[in-house]
């Protein structure tokens, strides 16, 4: 093809004027964005409590997360819904500030709490949403039966079994 186009230069510029027509005609129905679409750095606070009411929860522990990471440097807003046995609070990181020191701040400050009630379990602290997914692959191959019934039971593919020769008597390749 390449061959072609230099015997022919005519059809080579008369092909890039197509395109360039092409991009110019898109060019005005392109999404443009000013400022990217941007969340906020979100940290998550779970406490479980066991045999607790949902006013039970809210004194006992969301009282207590919020004191403890009052302190947060970067912290921009900081709720917690307390329900029967569960107080789950959120912590949101204001614009600037580093999202793995913010992330390990809360979990310092979270940790530091002594005076949780007994039957609380352990504070467990988890970074939300901290990126979209961008991609996804799905890798896949035809097997034909003849090399599947080569292997032997329950292997996880032709190399746990013994050596499965590549030619498939199924295709003739």
């Amino acid at each position: 093809m390449i061959r072609w186009f230099v015997a022919h230069p005519t059809a080579a510029n008369l092909l890039l004027i197509l395109l360039l027509a092409a991009g110019l005609f898109a060019a005005p129905h392109l999404k443009r964005e000013t400022f990217p679409d941007y969340r906020p750095m979100e940290v998550s606070v779970e406490v479980v409590y066991r045999g607790a009411s949902a006013a039970d929860v809210e004194g006992a522990v969301c009282r207590r997360l919020h004191d403890a990471v009052n302190s947060v440097e970067f912290l921009d807003e900081f709720s917690c819904v307390a329900q029967n046995n569960l107080a789950s609070a959120t912590a949101t990181m204001s614009a600037g500030g580093d999202a793995i020191h913010f992330l390990n701040e809360i979990d310092t400050e979270v940790s530091a709490i002594t005076k949780l009630p007994a039957r609380a379990a352990p504070p467990v602290v988890l970074e939300l949403h901290r990126s979209d997914l961008v991609t996804a692959v799905a890798v896949s191959e035809i097997v034909h039966e003849q090399l599947v019934s080569a292997l032997p039971s329950g292997s996880a593919g032709p190399t746990a079994g013994p050596k499965v020769s590549p030619y498939c008597g199924y295709c003739n390749k």
